[in-house]
């Protein structure tokens, strides 16, 4: 079950409004608020009617994280902890070189994988991330950004691959032409290669790069 606006499709927002009685053609308007504008409430959204906005507040937060620490570099990045709704934390970086604006995301809070060399792995794999919880760390870093994201690295917290249904489902969010709708080649899931959800990330038939860890001190490993 979604914790946020930012995790529902455009199928699942249409079911919403249809729920509160509201025209259909609001739910494009929803939609186009929270995944486009990157609307961070429902105050922002200035077309949609009061009582809309009321009543869609007493379902579902727009987003439901909220940020704990931002911790600035000298070099224009910017880390951000996210509070999640459950009292979580999860990390992402936005990272900026020349034009480009990166967003460095997470899928899990922890891991489960165990590489010695990683700190977010020390204590194992809590949960995973919902899709929501995977896109607002996007809107969080855009909002940081003030300008359009050129690029996002799946290369944070977690083993995506382990957590196949809600990267793909947000990943789909991200990239939906009404939204911020960025191109394949922009985004790249950095996995260690597990077994387990590989096959299934690969069936899902998601054309983004894939960049596969090898972390063996020889080849032969």
């Amino acid at each position: 079950m979604a914790t946020s606006l930012a995790g529902l499709d455009r199928e699942a927002i249409g079911a919403l409004v249809a729920e509160l009685g509201e025209p259909s053609y609001r739910a494009g308007q929803l939609f186009d608020w929270v995944q486009k504008k990157s609307a961070p409430d429902y105050a922002s959204m200035t077309n949609l009617p009061k009582a809309m906005r009321a009543k869609l507040g007493e379902r579902i937060p727009v987003r439901g994280s909220s940020i704990r620490q931002r911790h600035p570099s000298d070099d224009g990045t910017v880390k951000l902890l996210l509070d999640l709704h459950d009292g979580e934390t999860v990390e992402c970086v936005l990272i900026p070189e020349g034009d480009r604006r990166t967003a460095c995301i997470s899928t899990q809070v922890g891991c489960g994988v165990g590489c010695v060399f990683c700190a977010s792995g020390a204590d194992g794999v809590i949960r995973n991330l919902d899709a929501g919880e995977i896109v607002e760390q996007v809107h969080w870093l855009q909002d940081e950004a003030g300008d359009r994201l050129t690029n996002i690295v799946v290369m944070g917290m977690g083993e995506p691959l382990h957590n196949v249904g809600a990267l793909v489902a947000g990943l789909q969010l991200l990239q939906h032409p009404d939204g911020i709708d960025l191109g394949s080649r922009r985004i790249t899931v950095s996995t260690s290669g597990p077994s387990r959800g590989f096959a299934e990330f690969l069936d899902s038939g998601s054309k983004v790069k894939l960049a596969i860890s090898l972390h063996a001190a020889v080849d032969r490993l």
